[in-house]
């Protein structure tokens, strides 16, 4: 598998390419799934998974399941992940770092590359501002892709970070 962290250009990817992008969570979880044609990115898909399950084992294995039906139903070729950020709740920060390990895995055993952007650096790929707020991000992502302006704003971030990938990155591997 391969996993890096971004650099690179703001020009979009060129090749034909379907990127599925993860705004993790340990509640709720969105995913979204891209394709770029000729450099034009356009929506796929865009899920809010409720996280289920009592203990947090039973929490990460619905995160492991869905994720992996989730890159079996859009076969992409490579995937984007929001990393972690430092959090004052040092708890917050553990089991968020537990549910990307997951999603870290699925796309391993997958056979797939993903790359992991920090918050601001998919903010400042998606409205040019790395302290944007999530109204701006949201806005860019609707008119970008053509979304109805109230989808969930998990889902609006897991955009967010495929178009992050499809800016930023600039070779296939």
């Amino acid at each position: 598998m391969m996993m890096s962290r971004m650099s690179g250009s703001t020009r979009i990817l060129s090749t034909d390419i379907t990127i599925v992008g993860i705004d993790p969570g340990s509640r709720l979880l969105g995913l979204a799934a891209i394709r770029v044609h000729g450099g034009k990115p356009e929506a796929l898909d865009g899920t809010l998974l409720k996280v289920r399950g009592e203990s947090p084992g039973q929490k990460l294995q619905s995160i492991y399941d869905t994720v992996g039906a989730y890159l079996e139903t859009w076969n992409p070729h490579q995937g984007a992940l929001e990393d972690l950020f430092s959090k004052p709740n040092v708890h917050t920060t553990v089991v968020l770092a537990r549910v990307s390990g997951i999603i870290l895995l699925r796309f391993s055993q997958a056979d797939l590359p993903l790359t992991l952007y920090p918050p601001a650096r998919v903010k400042s790929a998606i409205t040019g501002y790395g302290n944007a707020s999530k109204d701006q991000i949201r806005y860019v992502v609707v008119k970008t892709l053509g979304l109805p302006e109230d989808i969930p704003e998990d889902v609006s971030d897991a955009y967010a970070v495929a178009l992050s990938h499809a800016f930023l990155h600039r070779e296939l591997s």
